[in-house]
């Protein structure tokens, strides 16, 4: 097998080579940061003869772990704390979501100088809340009023948020217009040619939504978000309303590409009618109400998923937790439950076991303790592969832009 610089670079190699460098740099940070930047090592490392492979097969995140669950507002207006990315979304094995998210807690809490006690402690937390939870058979959901700790803090400050707020956070105002900042972390500076490639997208969104001629597209920025997605044709787009006086809207598109897991995953899985569609149709049936504005769009041979945007700070940021390990063990056992409640809420839909089954697999034992021992395992390779990239990005063999070399 390829060491892992060249397994990255090859796998990083259709995306924006300007976009990548971010992407690269992030990685560096730590070891945590570098799982979330690399979703297809674990996919590709998983060995497909160990009996996780035949766990019940559910709708999946994908790519489960501690950062991608937050808050966000949904179509009805409230706010709710759920998974909340989906690029790699696929039908597979629930061990995959299981066991990548084990993996993250070691990670998280190496970073965090918490013992390794606490990290095994934190995982038997999650497997008792999430079998407790998928015994039950009913899928519930986190609000504010049923929330606590860091969760409950995250819901009271997305509820209170004023949109003006964000628009200034965003932007700047000149000669009577608004347009971004294009700070270098958020936003970069996008060439004219991508931003009306992302207007001629909106445009397709328009027609399609039936909001054709009710909004005027103010600025178009290339956006940087995440770590494993930094590096995809991604935009956010500043729209001012032609019906509504001064109504403004935040749109966040995004290219959708296949999932990590799909060149390794035996169950057959729904015919799509786009990569975006199967994001879009996927989070729809996990989440207990999606974000507002959800569309998938094609356009020329890509399509794209549309939805309102949302604040990186909405997303869990684990450092928030360092040394409150109560707070950590809060969190653990509401995105135990979330995870849970995802799974029966999208049962039985195009070949995902039905509810009795994840019942039944919620009262097994055996698979817990291959998980749980795989999930350690797998935290090791992960840090010593951490330092194998290390060592290449600082020798410089990562800020040169990726395309030269391909």
């Amino acid at each position: 097998m390829k060491d892992i610089p060249a397994r990255i670079k090859i796998f990083n190699k259709h995306f924006i080579p300007e976009l990548l460098l971010y992407k690269f740099e992030a990685m560096r940070e730590n070891p945590f940061r570098f799982y979330r930047g690399t979703c297809h090592l674990f996919y590709e490392d998983f060995p497909q003869t160990s009996s996780l492979i035949g766990t019940p097969s559910v709708w999946l995140c994908g790519d489960m772990h501690l950062e991608n669950f937050g808050t966000f507002k949904g179509d009805n207006g409230l706010v709710y704390f759920d998974i909340n990315d989906f690029d790699e979304a696929i039908l597979g094995p629930v061990a995959w979501d299981i066991c990548r998210w084990m993996v993250s807690v070691h990670l998280a809490c190496k970073v965090l100088n918490f013992t390794d006690k606490d990290a095994d402690y934190f995982i038997f937390l999650f497997l008792q809340y999430y079998t407790d939870s998928l015994k039950s058979g009913h899928a519930g959901t986190i609000e504010n009023a049923t929330s606590g700790g860091i969760v409950k803090t995250l819901l009271k400050s997305l509820k209170s948020r004023n949109f003006k707020d964000v628009v200034n956070q965003y932007t700047i105002k000149e000669n009577g217009s608004r347009r971004f900042i294009n700070d270098g972390q958020h936003l970069i500076l996008t060439p004219e040619k991508r931003k009306e490639r992302a207007n001629r997208i909106v445009q397709k969104w328009e027609m399609k939504s039936g909001q054709a001629a009710k909004f005027k597209i103010l600025d178009a920025s290339l956006r940087i978000a995440g770590t494993g997605s930094i590096g995809s044709e991604r935009y956010l787009l500043l729209l001012k309303s032609m019906v509504k006086k001064g109504q403004k809207i935040l749109l966040d598109i995004k290219k959708a590409t296949p999932s990590s897991a799909m060149p390794y995953c035996i169950v057959k899985q729904p015919k799509w009618e786009n990569e975006a569609e199967r994001v879009k149709e996927i989070q729809k049936r996990m989440q207990f109400t999606s974000v507002a504005l959800l569309q998938s769009v094609e356009f020329g041979h890509d399509s794209y998923t549309i939805k309102d945007f949302q604040l990186p700070e909405d997303r869990m940021d684990f450092m928030m937790l360092a040394e409150k390990k109560a707070d950590f063990e809060l969190l653990v056992t509401e995105m135990a439950k979330v995870t849970a409640w995802a799974q029966i809420r999208s049962s039985g839909r195009q070949g995902s076991s039905i509810t009795d089954e994840l019942i039944a697999f919620g009262n097994k034992k055996k698979w817990q303790q291959e998980a749980i021992a795989y999930s350690r395992h797998y935290y090791e390779q992960v840090t010593k592969d951490y330092f194998e990239y290390k060592a290449a990005y600082d020798d410089g063999e990562f800020k040169r832009k990726i395309s030269s070399e391909n």
